[in-house]
């Protein structure tokens, strides 16, 4: 990308602050587990869940208790 180019889009994005919101990430997730600083982001929340379901597996979970299916729900923002 031209260098004015870029530095006109960042310019317009700072002018108009809701042009900028267009590209922002639907889901937020940071993970639950103690000591875990893991965070993921996704358009959607089933690509956040797919994304978080990987992710558990890298806890020894091959699925979750409906005790942590709660805690995971709380997690997920919406940005």
């Amino acid at each position: 990308m031209n260098g004015c180019i870029l530095f006109a889009a960042v310019i317009s994005a700072a002018a108009n602050p809701a042009a900028a919101e267009v590209i922002a990430v639907g889901f937020k997730f940071k993970c639950p587990m103690s000591g875990c600083t893991t965070e993921l982001q996704a358009e959607t929340k089933e690509e956040l869940m797919t994304q978080g379901m990987a992710h558990a597996k890298t806890h020894g979970m091959a699925a979750l208790s409906p005790d942590m299916m709660a805690k995971v729900q709380a997690a997920i923002k919406q940005t």
